[in-house]
């Protein structure tokens, strides 16, 4: 990667930002400032290429830490109406459930195992 560009980053600093991403993460982001022959555009930073690296690492995490805390108020909420609608131990009772009789294994042995674990 030195070899092809025209920056005056270190071979030091290149050397460790691939060390610490790995070339084929990091390749991605420099596709803006590569040319057809592959050589990097002139002024090409590596510092460029790694602050969009960090920036996108960055707003994945925002978006994941978003869409988790979703994720866990949906499943509060069907658990919470489920609770209502058929009692805290609704899960247990058959007639609770919304599945095909094909998958009613699958509980079964859900509900199995729920009662290995909680007994003493």
């Amino acid at each position: 990667m030195a070899k092809r560009t025209s920056t005056n980053a270190s071979t030091a600093t290149i050397a460790k930002r691939l060390r610490t991403v790995n070339y084929y993460p990091l390749s991605g982001y420099w596709y803006p400032f590569r040319q057809p022959n592959y050589l990097f555009r002139p002024g090409s930073q590596i510092d460029d290429v790694w602050s969009r690296y960090m920036f996108d690492r960055k707003l994945r995490l925002v978006l994941l830490d978003a869409i988790e805390r979703i994720e866990v108020s949906v499943r509060t909420k069907i658990a919470c109406l489920h609770a209502i609608e058929f009692g805290p131990f609704g899960y247990a009772d058959d007639s609770a459930s919304l599945r095909e009789q094909a998958e009613t294994v699958t509980r079964t042995q859900f509900l199995e195992r729920v009662q290995q674990d909680t007994s003493l």
